[in-house]
Parts: structure tokens; sequence; C-alpha cells
């Protein structure tokens, strides 16, 4: 049976990391929810400590290109039988969640209407005593908005006793002209707990939820370089005990160029593949007064809002450049995928496939005998006959309504032997799209780069799968001569890692 929740659109556009939390660390919880205000620099916006942003302008407050961004995080619960209607019968089902965080309309809620499935803030990330519309997360030009201690690094105290800032780029360090910070999770999703009696975690039976939990910091700079940016960091920690193969990030935007009435009504918006940035404009570049009275300057002067997706961790073991950066590494050797890459082959006598063991990634090299073969990789079995069976993955194929991409190039599975997990036609090598009345819009080929498991070529290029959690400096920017100060990322506290000749987690460009 399959089962999905929260059926959204979504677009990916903001950065995920994994991060792995430290000291005692509550649980969030509606109680706890506070607003801020960003104003750095030319960006606006107002937001609360449960991942929910309410208002973005430019140049001027008045002046509203966004209404609403809220982050997702989607997965797949392992393959089990949940109890459905209150019983389990006996058939593994296949279920899908996606948390959401509190808005101020359309929220997930209980089945009665009084409490919110989702994101929710943990305590004591803020200040208590400090608390208005504008004012009441964590700031670093707000001292007074800081907590006693932080939870996630309670030793880190001037001489005074007073926490020092939390920073983005190392203990006290305030790098950026304005940087909030916060932490949420999903313990008050109790959905699949409700419905399913799903819990995510074996050694707590408290936790509900997914046993998902995120820091969230947003970064200003007057830099005229950055001056029209907001930088928001999400690092997404799985906290529970449940693993889950197939998880997804993005968030959901609101557009609203041109603020309040209806100017709102002839946005329009186009995903640039090449550059990974989604972007909205004013279709007609023009404010109607009428519509929006309350428009500071120009009418004819409305900007673009863009929404770039800078970096994810992907996933380190499918043996495919995910964020196209491996080209420019030093010694890459990888090849480039051409339409040769996504052609269907007959398998024959002879013919080498690649086996890929589930949990370790590890990969086999098969050579299939002149006999019907069963073999299996990620725990698929894969029956292969010569001169008959046709293997193929992520390749164009022939829908009811024209050219549509094979379905396989998201199941998670390498379903043409070749050792590359979902490789994709569209994402990976050629990028096309027409609009509605058949204009194209895109039509240009960006391959990335993969790991040829046959020959071995690309093996050994340290920024093709790389990994946030493998221990090595993998672009080489890490300096030991200036960055070797420790995990807190600040020389001369004497803590792990400072001064040891090697990256330490935590630390500059590391």
């Amino acid at each position: 049976m399959h089962r999905q929740y929260k059926h959204t659109l979504i677009w990916i556009l903001i950065l995920f990391m994994i991060h792995v939390t430290y000291g005692q660390i509550g649980r969030g919880t509606a109680s706890a929810r506070r607003s801020g205000k960003h104003d750095g620099n030319r960006v606006f916006c107002n937001f609360t400590n449960g991942g929910y942003t309410t208002w973005n302008a430019w140049k001027y407050y008045e002046n509203g290109y966004v209404i609403d961004i809220q982050p997702l995080v989607g997965m797949q619960l392992p393959v089990a039988d949940y109890r459905v209607n209150g019983v389990y019968d006996g058939i593994p089902d296949t279920i899908t969640s996606t948390i959401t965080c509190a808005t101020h309309s359309d929220m997930d809620m209980n089945p009665s209407g009084t409490k919110f499935w989702g994101f929710e803030p943990i305590p004591g990330f803020c200040n208590d005593e400090v608390q208005g519309r504008d004012i009441g997360v964590a700031m670093s030009h707000q001292p007074q908005t800081w907590p006693p201690y932080w939870p996630d690094h309670p030793d880190w105290i001037d001489d005074d006793g007073d926490a020092e800032w939390n920073g983005y780029f190392g203990r006290g360090v305030m790098s950026a002209d304005q940087e909030s910070y916060f932490m949420m999770d999903d313990n008050a999703d109790e959905k699949m707990y409700s419905f399913h009696a799903f819990l995510p975690d074996s050694n707590d039976a408290n936790r509900k939820g997914q046993g998902i939990r995120v820091s969230v910091r947003g970064l200003q700079w007057q830099n005229p370089l950055a001056q029209d940016i907001i930088f928001w960091i999400y690092k997404v920690t799985n906290v529970g005990t449940t693993d889950y193969d197939r998880v997804s990030f993005g968030a959901l935007v609101g557009t609203y160029v041109g603020g309040a009435g209806t100017e709102w009504n002839d946005d329009a918006s186009f995903f640039n593949i090449r550059e990974s940035i989604v972007y909205s404009w004013d279709y007609d570049h023009y404010i109607s007064p009428t519509a929006n009275p309350n428009w500071v300057g120009d009418p004819d002067e409305v900007g673009y809002i863009g929404y770039s997706f800078l970096e994810s961790p992907g996933r380190y073991w499918d043996g495919i450049d995910n964020d196209g950066d491996n080209k420019n590494a030093p010694n890459s050797s990888a090849p480039y995928f051409d339409e040769s890459c996504f052609k269907p082959r007959t398998i024959e006598s002879g013919d080498k496939v690649i086996l890929i063991d589930r949990k370790s990634h590890v990969r086999y090299i098969f050579t299939v005998p002149d006999t019907t073969v069963s073999v299996i990789s990620m725990d698929r079995t894969f029956m292969l006959v010569p001169g008959e069976t046709v293997l193929e993955e992520g390749n164009m194929i022939m829908g009811k309504t024209g050219p549509e991409l094979n379905p396989n190039a998201y199941d998670g599975i390498d379903n043409d032997l070749d050792g590359l997990v979902d490789e994709n036609y569209q994402l990976h090598f050629h990028q096309y799209k027409e609009s509605v009345d058949g204009v194209v819009l895109l039509d240009t080929e960006n391959p990335v780069q993969y790991i040829d498991y046959f020959t071995g070529q690309g093996k050994d290029d340290l920024m093709l799968d790389e990994s946030r959690n493998d221990g090595i400096d993998n672009d080489g920017d890490w300096d030991p001569k200036q960055d070797d100060v420790g995990a807190d990322g600040k020389a001369d506290t004497g803590d792990p890692g400072e001064n040891d000749g090697v990256p330490t987690e935590g630390e500059p460009h590391f």
C-alpha cells in the first residue's frame, strides 16, 4: 500500500547540511515560539524561530517580494507493516511524510484542530525575557537576545560568565553584520504516531515525529557584493535511531512581487537548471498605484527575486558529481555523461555488471555467464538472461503524451547495473524545457561527471562524491597555519583539535 501526506510543490532553494549536535538539547514546543526581523542590508524579512519567514522586502520595507517561505523535510519511512485505521493487516506499507512549519494559515493540524503537527522551536536558544514582534530570536547584533548559555555549547562562556555568540564561523565570531540562530525539531509532529504507531527512536518512546532536528541561521552583509542577499543555512540532523533510505529537502515559497492588493496577480517564475536558481518577476515590470498605493519609489523600478540552492550534501555514494564541482578540482579525471550513457543495453554472456552492497555501498564486478543467472544489487534481485535482458536507467522513454523521463531515475536503485545510482538524462546531461504553447525555453547540454566503475576512472576524484563526514578536506582549502583552531572555531581556547595538525569538524574551511 502507498500513502503520501502533504502533497506539496517543492522548490529546492536553500542550503542544507548534515550536522552533529552537542550537549543537552530539549525538544520543540509551541510555548517557545518567538519572532525576529532581519534588516542588515537592503533585504528586509520577518521570521519566526519555527522556520517560517513571513515578509520579504527589498530596498524599502513597504515593497514586498515574497509573502512566505518555509523549509520542508520529507522522508520515506522504512517499509513495514504499520497500523492503519487501528489495525495491523500484515501487509508492508510504503509511507511518506513531509514536515512543515507553523504558518499564519493552512497548517497541518491534528484531527480536532487543536494542535499543530510539524516543526516547533527548541527552548533555550534565546533570552525569554526579551520578546516583541521584531525582537525575540537570538541575533548577533543584539546581545540582549542571547540566552544565559547555549544548549548545544554550554561551555561557550566568556570571563564574565556570559554566553559568547554562537557563530556559524566559530565561537564568538561575528563575521556577518547580522546573524540569527535557533533550533527546531519535529517532536510535535505526531501524525505518523497517531495514524501508524510510528516512533523514530527505539531508545525513547516519548520522542514523536521522525526524529528530525534542524539548526537555522540567517546571515546578512552590508558589503555591496552581498547587500541584496540574505543567506539561510539549515543543518538537518536525524537524532533518532531510524534510518531513512529516501530523504528530500526543499522550500515552499510564495512569491508576492509588488506586494499588497492584487499586484501579485501578474507574477511569473522560472527555474534555471544550469544556474540552479528559481526567480520571479513582475510580468509587465510595473507596479500599478491602483493595485498597490503603498509602493515606495518609481513604479517602473520593480526588481526580480531569486532563490539559489547553494549546496546540498547529496548522496556521497551514488557515483555522480551531483553539484558539478569536481570539474574545478585538481587532477580531475572522471568522465562526463554523454548520450551513450543513457542508451539501454542488452546483456550478453561475458558482459560485466556492477553489484552494490546496500549498506556499505561497496561495488563488486560480476561477469555474466552463458546461462540465466540471478544477482542481487542494493537488496534487489535481477534476473539476467543473456541475449534477452535489457537494462536501462534515467533515460528518455515514450510516454502517453510524448517523450518523458524514465521514472526509475528517482527510485534509489542502480537499475542498469553500472554502479551509478539514479543517473538522470535531464538532470545530469541535457536540460530541455518547452512552454505550453511549444516555445523552447531551455535547450542545453550541461553534463556532469561520474565514476566509471568498470575502469575505475574518477574513483580518486575527491570532489566527485565528497562527504561532510569522511574526515577529508576534499577541496584542499584548510590551512594548518591559520585554520587549526579546534572544534569551536576560535583560537587559544584549548578545545579538542586545536593545533593537532589535522582538520577538525568546526574549524574554518573544513
